[in-house]
């Protein structure tokens, strides 16, 4: 009997301290050929971080994308980060990035991230898109899993200071030749993705614990 009595009170314990820690802060450190603009925020409105240079010299750089950004930022727990990205439609595009904070390291890839495509161009010299237009966007979206990318360090791009070597570029159509498809894009991942899941799965190792020692 003491023994449910300790699980049930450890399990009351878990929703209660992740509560407590309300939100993340992130260091973000990204790139996209060719520009991009960082938001975050809930599934209907975003908040705007910052972009990158939206002509076609980079500051520093040859290019926009050979330089990454790095920016900080607080994101409530379950809320989701956002990327418009879009190329200038001419040899290749992509979507480069690290992601830390207290929980850890977060990578572009295909596993983490989801894409939207807006099917709205822009282009060199184009303004990023704002918190308005990010939610009339959001609003509608059809999210999809990513399914092309490629290791950070490929041609044409090669390595991107900052940003670790197990990142990814990805994009929501190919990620060379200029496809210019569906752009501008939007991809979006989820800062701690099924927090309910993850408690479950604790207060069910707890329990099998417990049961063990019982018996």
């Amino acid at each position: 009997m003491n023994r449910i009595f300790i699980f049930f009170c450890v399990f009351a314990v878990i929703p209660v301290s992740l509560s407590r820690a309300s939100h993340l802060s992130f260091t973000a450190t990204l790139t996209v050929d060719n520009h991009y603009g960082l938001y975050f925020g809930d599934g209907e409105n975003v908040t705007f971080v910052g972009g990158n240079e939206i002509g076609a010299g980079g500051n520093p750089g040859q290019y926009n994308w050979s330089c990454a950004e790095t920016f900080t930022f607080d994101v409530d727990l379950c809320d989701y980060i956002y990327v418009a990205a879009w190329s200038d439609d001419y040899v290749a595009q992509g979507f480069l990035g690290q992601f830390v904070s207290d929980a850890g390291l977060l990578l572009t890839n295909t596993s983490a991230w989801e894409v939207y495509l807006s099917w709205k161009d822009l282009d060199d010299g184009d303004s990023i898109p704002s918190q308005f237009v990010m939610d009339q966007e959001i609003a509608v979206a059809l999210w999809s899993p990513v399914k092309h990318s490629k290791v950070h360090g490929s041609s044409p791009w090669g390595k991107i200071d900052g940003i670790s070597d197990n990142a990814s570029w990805i994009w929501g159509s190919k990620l060379a030749s200029g496809s210019n498809y569906g752009e501008f894009q939007i991809f979006r991942t989820q800062v701690i993705p099924e927090l309910n899941t993850l408690l479950l799965l604790f207060s069910g190792l707890i329990g099998l614990v417990i049961f063990k020692k019982s018996i």
